[in-house]
């Protein structure tokens, strides 16, 4: 066992030069053993902090270092971590980077405004969704994904190419776009959804919100509005066109009721008798004539 070193041959004085003069001491370095016995060596035994070892076979310092990432490239295996502080990795000599926040959140700024995509995602090699330097986000709905909302909630894909879906398994969805909106109690909105397998459309209010009216459009101009109370208004000189093989029924039962120019709405008339003489010809034309006026075909 070494005990000690006498003196580093670097040392200045009598003592230092005598033992250089020693043969065999070159370069090398004086130990004394527990018996006494001297003894010149190629390297001190040493440690530094949990190191051990001769500086020519340090397999510890070795291996802490392999397990180092290399400044110059390489891969990290495992998992690495931050503690409390921000992880940032910058992109070449520009300022684009990529910065994870201690609280979770992950920032990719670039200095590129050419209409690159900072932020890629693939998928098996194959480019999934991207987002470009303004904001605009390339794909993420298609092939390879969809895009899910408030944990999955609402999903948004695509049918076939061009063809946007919403849909969820065997769920009824509903889409519904706002006119105003202060809360959940206080709205205007148009809606297109499915309920009880019945497809609706239409508008709906409520609080400080107002009934609003539904108009059909082609061309951009009006043919059909139902009012906030379900008035069904034609735009004018527009005219209502029937089939030519069948036809078109107006009331398929004699209990159901019509009216027309503004009169209440009555059921099927009865009907009027023959008339048998020139007398009854005056009685029942009377009452055709009254049956005319209660469906409202004649004013009264």
């Amino acid at each position: 066992m070494s005990l000690g070193l006498v003196s580093p041959l670097l040392n200045r004085g009598v003592r230092s030069r005598w033992l250089a003069s020693l043969p065999g001491a070159g370069s090398k370095m004086l130990t004394i053993d527990s018996n006494g016995d001297t003894a010149f060596q190629d390297s001190p035994t040493a440690a530094w902090g949990s190191i051990t070892g001769t500086l020519s076979n340090q397999t510890d310092l070795q291996n802490a270092l392999n397990a180092k990432s290399s400044l110059s490239g390489g891969t990290m295996t495992g998992a690495g971590s931050a503690g409390t502080s921000t992880l940032r990795v910058n992109a070449g000599s520009g300022s684009s980077f990529t910065q994870i926040n201690d609280n979770g959140t992950v920032v990719i700024d670039s200095d590129t405004a050419t209409g690159t995509f900072p932020l890629t995602l693939k998928y098996a090699g194959t480019t999934v969704a991207s987002i470009s330097y303004q904001g605009t986000i390339t794909g993420g709905i298609g092939a390879f994904s969809s895009l899910s909302l408030d944990s999955g909630f609402v999903i948004l894909d695509t049918d076939a190419t061009n063809v946007l879906a919403q849909r969820n398994s065997t769920n009824a969805q509903t889409f519904r776009i706002y006119n105003t909106y202060t809360d959940a109690s206080n709205y205007e909105r148009g809606k297109i959804e499915w309920s009880s397998n019945v497809l609706r459309i239409g508008t709906e209010k409520a609080g400080t919100g107002s009934a609003r009216a539904l108009e059909l459009q082609t061309d951009g101009t009006t043919r059909l509005t139902i009012s906030s109370a379900g008035l069904f208004t034609i735009t004018d000189a527009l005219n209502i066109a029937v089939g030519t093989t069948t036809g078109t029924k107006i009331g398929t039962a004699t209990t159901q009721k019509i009216g027309f120019y503004n009169k209440t709405p009555v059921v099927q008339p009865a009907a009027v008798a023959d008339a048998t003489d020139a007398a009854s010809v005056i009685t029942q034309l009377n009452l055709l004539l009254s049956r005319m006026r209660d469906l409202g075909l004649i004013a009264t």
